[in-house]
């Protein structure tokens, strides 16, 4: 009756109690199976095995704590000193941290600081601090698995932008350094009133310019598949390494665009009004006179946005006039930008190295893309030759699991997960 009647006045909280009580059965009942299996290890293992001690060690997973004994043996043969249950389980040396948790606070650095991943991933009352998690970061390697898209006769768009980020460096302070940020899609799906998306859409990140423009180059063959024949659109600031960007894509024809907010706004700075063309048949004689009202403007020599909307207008004027383009739609890329990467390297800004800062991008461009990784954090294990100690073993993974554990006294939900665990 008082059971009844806690669960009446307060269901929430009963819930919450029981939930974590099921987790610290379920980490029992798996210290329970490592024990008992490793029981069974010591009953079929090579008498040239000698039992040394019972060894307790604990693993943290991302629902707690499991701790368990395993037996600790010399090798009278080999003169040496191993474990059986760790190799065969392919337990990592040393670790206190479980594989899957792991994996679940790495995948979490695209949004999270290295402080909150370290506390927000953990069980509570526990606590990783954010050196362990950029140490993490620094030994692991991520893996991304590319698909393409189906394809389309679409015009292709690559917008192109950049982020200033503080970086470690070994001689000197933290210093700000460049992230080079991309956009690439074929398409605006307008359906949606409130908002507008991007068709086909693929993020790209990297630290170094040369590494952005190689995976722009491998990204438009091998997902887009464009061809040496097609055309596509760069779109972007004003900044002298996008207006020559097209001479970084070597697969295709690609036409540079700029953005038409910056000229604008650089327009509207130094003439005072909007750059419109409202004749296109028109064109040069409307940047003519944009053009000679550059020049009367009294301008001091050391303002750069002054000369690069001067020198487009004069050497490019050709990049503007495909705003006019019907096959043109527009640039967004500071939205983009500002969307998928200011929040994890403004917003939750760390010191950053050139290794972890690559592995984040890594990270960044998959979870956005929605592109299946791995991430392999390199762990070492015990280097045994368990069957040469477990003579018996081939014999014993034939018989059915409940010769190795007696499920009969569990219920069915609870046999299911053991056995899975278990892995027999």
């Amino acid at each position: 009756m008082s059971i009844l009647s806690q669960i009446k006045q307060n269901f929430d909280t009963f819930l919450s109690i029981s939930f974590n009580q099921s987790d610290d059965y379920c980490l029992k009942l798996i210290a329970k199976i490592l024990e008992e299996f490793d029981l069974e290890l010591a009953a079929t293992r090579d008498r040239s095995l000698e039992i040394v001690k019972k060894v307790s060690r604990t693993i943290l997973t991302s629902k707690g704590q499991i701790t368990f004994k395993r037996r600790y043996y010399y090798d009278t043969i080999n003169d040496t000193y191993v474990y059986l249950l760790d190799p065969l389980l392919q337990i990592p040396k040393y670790s206190r941290l479980s594989e899957e948790l792991k994996i679940k606070i790495l995948s979490s650095l695209d949004h999270l600081s290295y402080k909150d991943a370290g506390i927000d991933n953990l069980p509570k009352g526990n606590e990783l601090s954010a050196v362990s998690v950029f140490n993490l970061l620094n030994k692991s390697s991520i893996n991304v698995e590319y698909k393409p898209f189906n394809t389309s006769n679409k015009t292709i768009h690559v917008q192109i932008d950049e982020k200033y980020i503080s970086m470690k460096s070994k001689r000197k302070k933290a210093s700000n350094r460049r992230v080079y940020t991309a956009c690439i899609f074929n398409d605006i799906d307008k359906t949606k009133k409130k908002r507008h998306i991007l068709v086909n859409r693929t993020i790209i990140s990297a630290r170094s310019l040369d590494k952005f423009f190689q995976r722009i180059n491998a990204t438009l063959v091998k997902l887009y598949g464009v061809k040496t024949s097609d055309k596509i659109y760069i779109s972007g600031d004003l900044a002298t390494y996008i207006q020559n960007s097209p001479e970084k894509i070597t697969v295709c024809n690609a036409i540079y665009v700029p953005d038409k907010f910056h000229v604008q706004r650089l327009v509207k700075k130094y003439i005072g009004q909007k750059l419109e063309i409202s004749d296109l048949s028109k064109f040069d004689s409307f940047i003519e006179a944009y053009l000679d009202a550059l020049e009367n403007y009294p301008c001091d020599k050391n303002d750069i946005d002054y000369h690069t909307l001067f020198n487009l207008l004069k050497n490019n004027p050709s990049s503007i006039r495909n705003w006019y383009n019907d096959d043109y739609l527009g640039c967004c890329q500071e939205c983009i930008n500002s969307h998928y990467f200011a929040d994890r390297l403004d917003k939750k800004p760390n010191t950053f190295t050139t290794a972890s800062l690559d592995k984040l991008c890594d990270l960044m461009n998959a979870i956005h893309n929605k592109f299946p990784f791995t991430i392999d954090t390199h762990e070492s294990y015990y280097d045994v030759p368990i069957q040469s100690y477990l003579p018996k073993y081939s014999d014993l993974i034939e018989e059915k699991s409940e010769y190795l554990i007696d499920y009969s006294n569990y219920s069915y939900g609870v046999r299911t997960a053991l056995k899975a665990i278990s892995g027999l």
